[in-house]
Formats: structure tokens, C-alpha cells, sequence
């Protein structure tokens, strides 16, 4: 093939490429806002352009253009959008990226473009009365209310917590508020410190002082305690300060509040209640569930005698390294079925001893590793391998086979009985000429001592042995 002649310079030169786009077409503010929404949101081409098309698809078919959008359409979609992904900041920076955004409306329009307040929410379900008659400080003729910043200082400042640690601490009485006075889980950002009643303060505090504050045990710490006590609640007498301090431990222990919007126990629900209790709980011939790899058994940390206390830093205390539940091996087959599982639940909660101290459902799904809707999802399922795969039915599977190993009774459980039951089975396993403890994997048991079988007699030796 001939080469291509090269073009003549007679021939005209190219001009540059025409943009796309009608050149004369006039600049729309509609497009310099949506330029702003992606600069100050951080946003993608792609998400801006699927604003746009919405926008435009509510306005059908008024609007064929981006151009055509009303202001308030505009106005609505960005707010809503703001509101969504940056719920996490207060209300004013919200209101200061949106005025940035809107910047380049035209003043014939600035009275649409205005960031509104969401609508308020209900006001809160309050308390009608404080937990107890020493929760409100008390104030001399003429003397200005104490705030709960007041009682907060005065105890910071008497043990001598760090700033960190300070924080921390405020963090959970505005969760404690919340919690009593919506049901909420956590403050939300747009609560502070400031807007929780000294009532509660003093509360938080108190029980505080009594349970986690870290000053030990005997003499010396009651002694400390007192101390503590009189220096935040300058307000009461010593005998007070007693009496307010048995009247918040009594309310603690209360199963709930008839005044508070918390939940009630789990035995008042309809899921629990439903759930058939007449089954036959002996375990299946066949395996309803197989673990699959060498790390089953190894997550309970949590004893299933006692309920867990949390500790100062909020997590669950742990079993400790010498606690004789630790000596429990788990097989690696479930032979029981998830409907039995969760006639088991129901007969535990329903028949324990109601005694302090004893087990509920809210102290029973940590435990688990399970939440409470996924526990209330496990119950309300039917079918022996319905729901087989979730954590409620495995680690309650658990609870209960642990518990059975040492002798608990499936009804009727308290803990003074059970406390007894784990002691003698613990000097049982330390008596010697006792069965060993022994482990199934795969089919095959093996001692939890370094021996193993020989051949096929009934000779053992000592791994490493010659």
C-alpha cells in the first residue's frame, strides 16, 4: 500500500475542538450550587449527578432541565443529604456547610434558601420523682441552686482524676440521663454535660463511689469512701449520706422503674412466652451442628454460675485463670436442636430463683456474645435447625452444657444454690482416683493429661516417654 501523502500546506490548519455544550448558553446558578454541594460534601461526580436526576423526576414533567428544578426542591435535597451523612455533627456546622453551599442563590430566592431546625422531637418521658428524697442538693436561704457541674467538680477534685478519665466519666452520666429519661442508648450528640439534672449527677456518683471506685477493700477503704462521700454531699449528714446511699442500692436492684421507659424483664415479653417449654430436652442421636476448626470452646471467658460485674472500664470481668469452670472441655457436636435451646431459655428464666444476684436475660446476652435483638430474633424463629447458624443458638448451647457438666440445675437456678453445687463439683475434679477430664474432637477422645493410647490394649505411657 502507498504511504499517505502528507496534507499540502496549502491545506487549511485545524481549529481547536469545539467544546461541547451550547457556547452561548447562560451560566446557571442551579449549577454553581451543585458545584459547592461536591467541594463541601467531598462528594463524587456520580453521587451529584443522581441528585440531580432525582430532582428532576420529582419534577416531571414540569422540568426537562436541571435548570427547571424549583429553588425548594434544590433547598430540600441538599438539606436532607446534609442532615443524613453528617448526622454525627451538631446542628450549627450543618448550618454553616449548607449556607457555604447555597451561596450562589440569587437574592430574588435567599428568603427560600434557609437552613430550617428539624422539627423538635417529643419532650422526653421525665421522672416524676427523683430515685430518692436526697438526690435534689439542697439549698440555703439565698444561696443559688448548685448545679450537677458543682457536685462533678467537687468529686473529681477529691479523687483525683486525670483529665482523660474525667471525660470518660462525664461521657457515661449523660448516657445514665438519657437512658432513664428516653430509653436512648447514648446521649447523641446534642446533649451535654450542662443539661443533665444535678439529681441525676448525684446519683451517677453516688453509686459510683459505692461499686467502682478503685480504693480496694477493708477498713481503710470504707474509711476512704466516707471520706469521698462527705466531700461531694457537703449538703447532707453523715446518717443522710447512709441512708441515700441504701435507698440508691435498693432502686439499683429494683427489676425496673414503673415511672422509667426502660423495657421490661424478658419473661413479660410475648417472644419468651411463646416459645413451647413442653419439649422433650433429651439431646438428639444425630449432630443438629458441627464446629468447623480447632477454635471452639475457647470464647467463653465469662463464668455461667455467676453473672459477670462490669468493671470500671465497662467491659465484663473475666473468669479468673484458676477458676475451676475453666476446667470444662467442649465437644465438637451440638446434639441438642434450636427449638429445644429455646425451651431451655424460657425454663431458665422463668423458674430461677428471683433472688440479688441472680441471673437475667440483660446479663445473659453478653454472656452469649449475642445482643438483645439477636437473642429476640432466636426466639422468635421455629424449626429444630432454624436459625442454627447464629451466635444465640451456639453460645447458648454452651452456657447450658457448661453448666450441666458441673451439675447446675436447669431449674430452679439461684446463686447460693449453684455456689454450692460449683464447690463440691470443684473438689470433686481435685479428689484423685476421679475419671479425667476429656475432650471429643472429630470423633475421638483424647485425655486432657500428656498420655495417650497404645495399640489397641488398654496400656497407656506418657507422651515422650521411651
Amino acid at each position: 500500500m502507498a504511504p499517505r501523502a502528507k496534507a499540502s500546506s496549502s491545506q487549511a490548519p485545524r481549529g481547536p475542538k469545539r467544546a461541547k455544550g451550547k457556547p452561548d448558553e447562560p451560566f446557571d446558578w442551579r449549577e454553581k450550587v451543585m458545584a459547592d454541594f461536591r467541594l463541601y460534601t467531598r462528594s463524587s461526580e456520580k453521587l451529584a449527578q443522581n441528585m440531580q436526576a432525582e430532582m428532576m423526576a420529582s419534577c416531571w414533567p414540569t422540568a426537562y432541565r436541571f435548570q427547571d428544578v424549583p429553588v425548594k426542591k434544590i433547598v430540600d435535597a441538599v438539606r436532607t443529604f446534609l442532615r443524613w451523612r453528617f448526622s454525627y455533627l451538631r446542628s450549627p456546622y450543618r448550618q454553616k456547610m449548607f449556607e457555604n453551599i447555597m451561596a450562589a442563590v440569587p437574592a430574588e430566592f435567599a428568603s427560600e434558601a434557609v437552613w430550617e431546625p428539624p422539627p423538635p422531637p417529643p419532650p422526653p418521658k421525665k421522672s416524676k420523682t427523683p430515685f430518692t428524697p436526697f438526690s435534689e442538693p439542697r439549698t440555703k436561704p439565698g444561696e443559688p441552686p448548685k448545679s450537677g457541674e458543682f457536685f462533678f467538680d467537687a468529686f473529681t477534685l477529691a479523687v483525683g482524676f486525670t483529665p482523660r478519665e474525667t471525660t470518660q466519666l462525664k461521657k457515661r452520666i449523660i448516657d445514665f440521663e438519657v437512658l432513664v429519661n428516653t430509653g436512648q442508648c447514648a446521649g447523641g450528640c446534642e446533649h451535654d454535660f450542662p443539661d443533665t439534672p444535678a439529681c441525676f449527677v448525684r446519683d451517677y456518683i453516688m453509686g459510683y463511689i459505692d461499686s467502682d471506685l478503685p480504693v480496694g477493700t477493708g477498713n481503710e477503704a470504707t474509711a476512704r469512701r466516707n471520706e469521698v462521700k462527705k466531700a461531694v454531699f457537703s449538703d447532707l449528714t453523715p446518717a443522710e449520706i447512709a441512708q441515700y446511699s441504701i435507698l440508691l442500692k435498693k432502686e439499683r436492684n429494683a427489676e425496673y422503674r414503673e415511672d422509667s421507659p426502660t423495657p421490661p424483664p424478658y419473661d413479660e415479653f410475648a417472644v419468651l412466652r411463646d416459645v413451647d417449654d413442653t419439649l422433650d430436652l433429651a439431646p438428639r442421636t444425630e449432630a443438629i451442628y458441627r464446629f468447623k476448626g480447632p477454635g471452639y470452646g475457647q470464647y467463653f471467658v465469662h463464668s455461667v454460675v455467676h453473672p459477670p460485674r462490669h468493671c470500671s472500664h465497662g467491659t465484663l470481668e473475666f473468669l479468673p485463670v484458676e477458676n475451676p469452670e475453666r476446667l470444662i472441655t467442649i465437644p465438637s457436636e451440638i446434639h441438642y436442636d434450636c427449638d429445644q435451646i429455646r425451651a431451655m431459655i424460657k425454663i431458665f428464666f422463668l423458674e430461677r430463683d428471683e433472688g440479688e444476684g441472680g441471673w437475667t436475660l440483660e446479663s445473659f446476652c453478653p454472656v452469649i456474645a449475642s445482643s438483645r435483638q439477636d437473642l429476640e430474633k432466636f426466639l422468635k424463629h421455629r424449626g429444630p435447625k432454624h436459625y442454627v447458624t447464629s451466635r444465640a443458638y451456639k453460645y447458648a448451647w454452651e452456657f447450658f452444657y457448661r453448666r450441666e457438666m458441673m451439675g447446675l440445675p436447669l431449674r430452679g437456678a439461684g446463686p447460693e444454690r449453684d455456689s454450692e453445687l460449683l464447690q463440691a463439683w470443684a473438689a470433686k475434679q481435685k479428689t484423685p482416683g476421679q475419671p479425667e477430664q476429656t475432650q471429643q474432637t472429630g470423633g475421638k477422645r483424647r485425655s486432657t493429661d500428656d498420655t495417650e493410647d497404645v495399640g489397641n490394649g488398654n496400656k497407656r505411657r506418657k507422651v515422650g516417654d521411651n
